[in-house]
């Protein structure tokens, strides 16, 4: 069994339709304190401003992330110590935190296929952050408005109705 808790998603005779690929030595465990103290400002210098903007568009009110006594709050692109009285809460495993950092496991496969509960707010909120902390990793953003350009191999615009089959080789 995985130490993070992907050994035990695997095993589960429960699909999930949240297993991303990542590179195993790129997860390590995560504590609250770590979180905070490290990886969260890590994030947030990064990518703090696409979660704020996808919390805010999505409405989503902080979210908790409680594991035994310790506690932080995402919020605006931030990860604090402690309760934001006004957030969802969700109670998570240790390994699932890890999971959570990692962009291993979302919040819908921690309350839905095991390794997290949802104990304050609602459970739209708690799915939702799913966006904003994909936004957070840098995963294509949740929220971007604008146009979409799509440029074909010889670097010009293609149209709507353009024919985007690949080339046979010969």
């Amino acid at each position: 069994m995985s130490p993070h808790g992907v050994g035990r998603a695997r095993a589960s005779a429960r699909p999930s339709l949240d297993v991303r690929t990542r590179r195993l030595e790129d997860v390590r465990p995560v504590s609250v304190a770590e979180l905070v103290d490290e990886v969260g400002p890590d994030l947030a210098a990064r990518h703090g401003d696409l979660s704020a903007r996808a919390q805010q568009r999505l409405g989503l009110p902080p979210l908790v992330l409680r594991v035994g006594p310790d506690a932080c709050t995402v919020d605006a692109g931030t990860v604090r110590r402690g309760e934001d009285r006004e957030g969802a809460v969700l109670e998570v495993e240790p390994a699932a935190l890890t999971d959570l950092v990692a962009g291993i496991r979302s919040t819908y496969g921690l309350v839905f296929a095991g390794g997290g509960r949802l104990i304050g707010g609602s459970m739209t909120a708690v799915l939702g952050w799913d966006q904003a902390l994909q936004a957070a990793h840098r995963r294509p953003p949740a929220v971007r408005t604008g146009p979409v350009a799509v440029h074909g191999e010889n670097g010009r615009r293609v149209g709507p109705r353009a024919d985007v089959r690949p080339r046979r080789r010969r």
